[in-house]
């Protein structure tokens, strides 16, 4: 078997050097995608951005229905 020349093994470094960087952006990519795809469904502040009358109704309803609901428990006696 012969042995490998400087510029082989120089072109062989490099090359993987650019696999790895190449795997690397393609790793970086793939969490930020997760990333995106986890966190968006439960991004509220941009729900209210999107959609700002539905979840300020949404959230008088369910106020005034935790209200009314503690109101009748504290009426009624511990």
């Amino acid at each position: 078997m012969p042995e490998p020349q400087p510029t082989d093994r120089f072109d062989h470094e490099e090359r993987l050097r650019r696999d790895l960087e190449t795997a690397r952006q393609e790793i970086a990519e793939s969490i930020l995608a997760i990333r995106r795809r986890v966190v968006t469904p439960f991004d509220w502040r941009a729900a209210i951005r999107r959609r700002p009358v539905p979840v300020l109704m949404g959230g008088v309803v369910v106020g005034f229905t935790v209200a009314l609901l503690t109101s009748a428990r504290w009426k009624d006696g511990p």
